[in-house]
């Protein structure tokens, strides 16, 4: 092999290496692990904004959690009610859980007052229509330490 092939070979090594440094490769794995929530994030909002429950749930997780931004209680029971809201609309029956987790949620953000002032009554009311409509087991053995 000659020297321009050699150099060659080299300079084709380099400009991998950036490459691949350029693809969040070499940096920390801190940094990696927030680039791919950041990423997750807006993957769970373009199929929140399409009507897929779980997309939806685990979008208004990561507001409530801070997961891939900042921690927002306010969007995350937006995010929540908008999926509660789907109680009496068409495919009910196909969505119970994501549902029933929606509402099991908004109640646990009343309780704790999360985003909100904490109402006792708001969070029953949730507790309930996720025990009764949507037989969500979470909720009744909420509502039976409340009650």
């Amino acid at each position: 092999m000659g020297k321009g092939s050699r150099l060659f070979q080299e300079s084709r090594k380099t400009e991998l290496a950036r490459s691949v440094c350029k693809n969040r490769r070499c940096l920390p794995l801190w940094q990696r692990r927030r680039a791919r929530r950041c990423r997750a994030r807006r993957w769970y909002k373009k199929g929140a904004d399409l009507g897929e429950i779980t997309a939806m749930l685990r979008f208004a997780e990561c507001y409530k959690n801070g997961i891939g931004g900042r921690q927002d209680y306010e969007k995350a029971m937006l995010e929540y009610q908008h999926i509660a809201e789907r109680i009496n609309g068409r495919g009910f029956k196909h969505q119970v859980a994501g549902i029933g987790t929606a509402l099991y949620e908004l109640g646990n953000m009343y309780l704790n007052g999360l985003g909100v002032q904490p109402d006792l009554k708001k969070a029953i009311r949730y507790f309930t229509l996720a025990a009764k409509k949507c037989n969500n087991p979470q909720a009744e053995n909420k509502l039976n330490e409340l009650l």
